[in-house]
């Protein structure tokens, strides 16, 4: 059978109600109204002492008082209610529905509990602390400046563009050697320097007397009529 115990307590931040059933310490569900509740399964007939107690964490806080702590046979289902520190507020109901008959009753007339109800909230993470180092460095910092870049121009386009200069250049002709005309005293002359080399070539001219010799100009004036 289940027996559900109940006790009106606003707790503060962090804080926690337990019941001690039996000699175990069992943590309670918080409804609205700053009831605290818990639902046991126990034996028809059986020896039940129970308490409750403030936690924060794991570490107690408060303790009821001893009259608070109860022993009686559990029959039947029932429900318990209770107020923290007031011992003439203990009842027993056996339906479900005069229990929750009662504690809209006593929601709506009685006093609000001193203490507050516990807050919902969620963890966050810690700031990370800057050092002064940190700190100097990000002061330090300038605001940059985004420049687009230029759009990069074909190179292909630019060399179209750009005149031909090679295919508009003349190529280089040869020069033309020049001729020269001589008269017919320039070529004798002409004639005797050739000759007079070949002969000086081969010792022709001014040769030993048992040889040839002969004066250079009768000689070559001959050769050369």
């Amino acid at each position: 059978m289940n027996v559900t115990f109940s006790l009106n307590y606003r707790t503060t931040y962090g804080e926690n109600m337990y019941i001690r059933l039996n000699g175990k310490e069992l943590i309670m569900e918080w409804s609205a109204g700053h009831v605290w509740t818990y639902t046991s399964k126990l034996i028809p007939n059986e020896d039940v002492t129970y308490s409750y107690l403030i936690k924060e964490s794991k570490v107690v806080k408060g303790r009821e008082p001893d009259f608070c702590s109860r022993n009686f046979h559990v029959s039947h289902q029932c429900y318990v209610w209770d107020i923290w520190g007031d011992p003439s507020s203990s009842s027993l109901f056996d339906t479900n529905s005069a229990f929750k008959d009662f504690i809209q009753l006593f929601l709506t007339t009685s006093p609000k509990p001193s203490r507050t109800s516990p807050k919902m909230y969620l963890p966050t993470t810690p700031e990370k602390s800057m050092s002064p180092m940190e700190t100097e460095e990000i002061t330090k910092i300038e605001p940059t400046i985004n420049v687009s870049p230029e759009p990069q121009k074909d190179e292909a386009v630019e060399h179209k563009k750009l005149p031909l200069l090679s295919l508009k250049c003349k190529a280089d002709k040869p020069k033309p050697r020049q001729r020269f005309s001589l008269d017919t005293s320039s070529k004798k002359n002409l004639r005797l320097s050739m000759i007079r080399e070949q002969l000086n070539k081969y010792e022709i001219l001014e040769s030993e007397p048992n040889g040839l010799c002969f004066s250079e100009s009768e000689n070559l004036s001959s050769i050369l009529v």
